[in-house]
């Protein structure tokens, strides 16, 4: 009966932290994923000096990247879509999660923003945006679920 109850215990702590891991992992596909705009858009600024402007077509126009940003999809990873802020665009994308990711990622969302370092170009994970609109229903991802390098 000890035995049991040791084998629950365990089970009670490992599970929750398995899923944990297993949400972790389908974020690291939308990194592998975002290596294009990445590349698109620093090689973008360190060209001309400034993020891509203007509406979502003429962004992806001018990064050479498909307007469809399920162009950019996984197993996890639903699309990859431009920042729309029309007043001040910062080079941002949002990594969309589908229906086929951990539950604790369905229809959820997290952002990369690039920042110059004088020279070359560091990106950050950001979970909200206050001025962009999500495309999903469910909102930003949890900030538990990033890598620690992306914070």
């Amino acid at each position: 009966m000890i035995v049991v109850a040791i084998i629950g215990i365990l089970a009670a702590v490992a599970i929750p932290q398995y899923q944990n891991y297993v949400a972790r992992a389908q974020v690291a596909e939308g990194f592998s994923l975002a290596g294009p705009f990445k590349a698109a858009i620093t090689e973008y600024y360190i060209t001309t000096g400034k993020y891509p402007e203007g509406n979502k077509n003429a962004k992806h126009a001018a990064l050479g990247i498909s307007q469809t940003g399920t162009d950019f999809a996984g197993s996890y990873v639903s699309k990859i879509r431009l920042g729309t802020v029309s007043d001040v665009n910062k080079g941002r994308f949002e990594i969309v999660f589908g229906d086929e990711a951990n539950e604790q990622l369905v229809r959820k969302s997290f952002w990369m923003e690039p920042n110059d370092e004088g020279g070359s170009i560091s990106w950050r994970c950001v979970p909200h945006i206050a001025e962009e609109a999500s495309t999903v229903a469910n909102g930003p991802i949890d900030e538990k679920y990033l890598p620690s390098s992306c914070q």
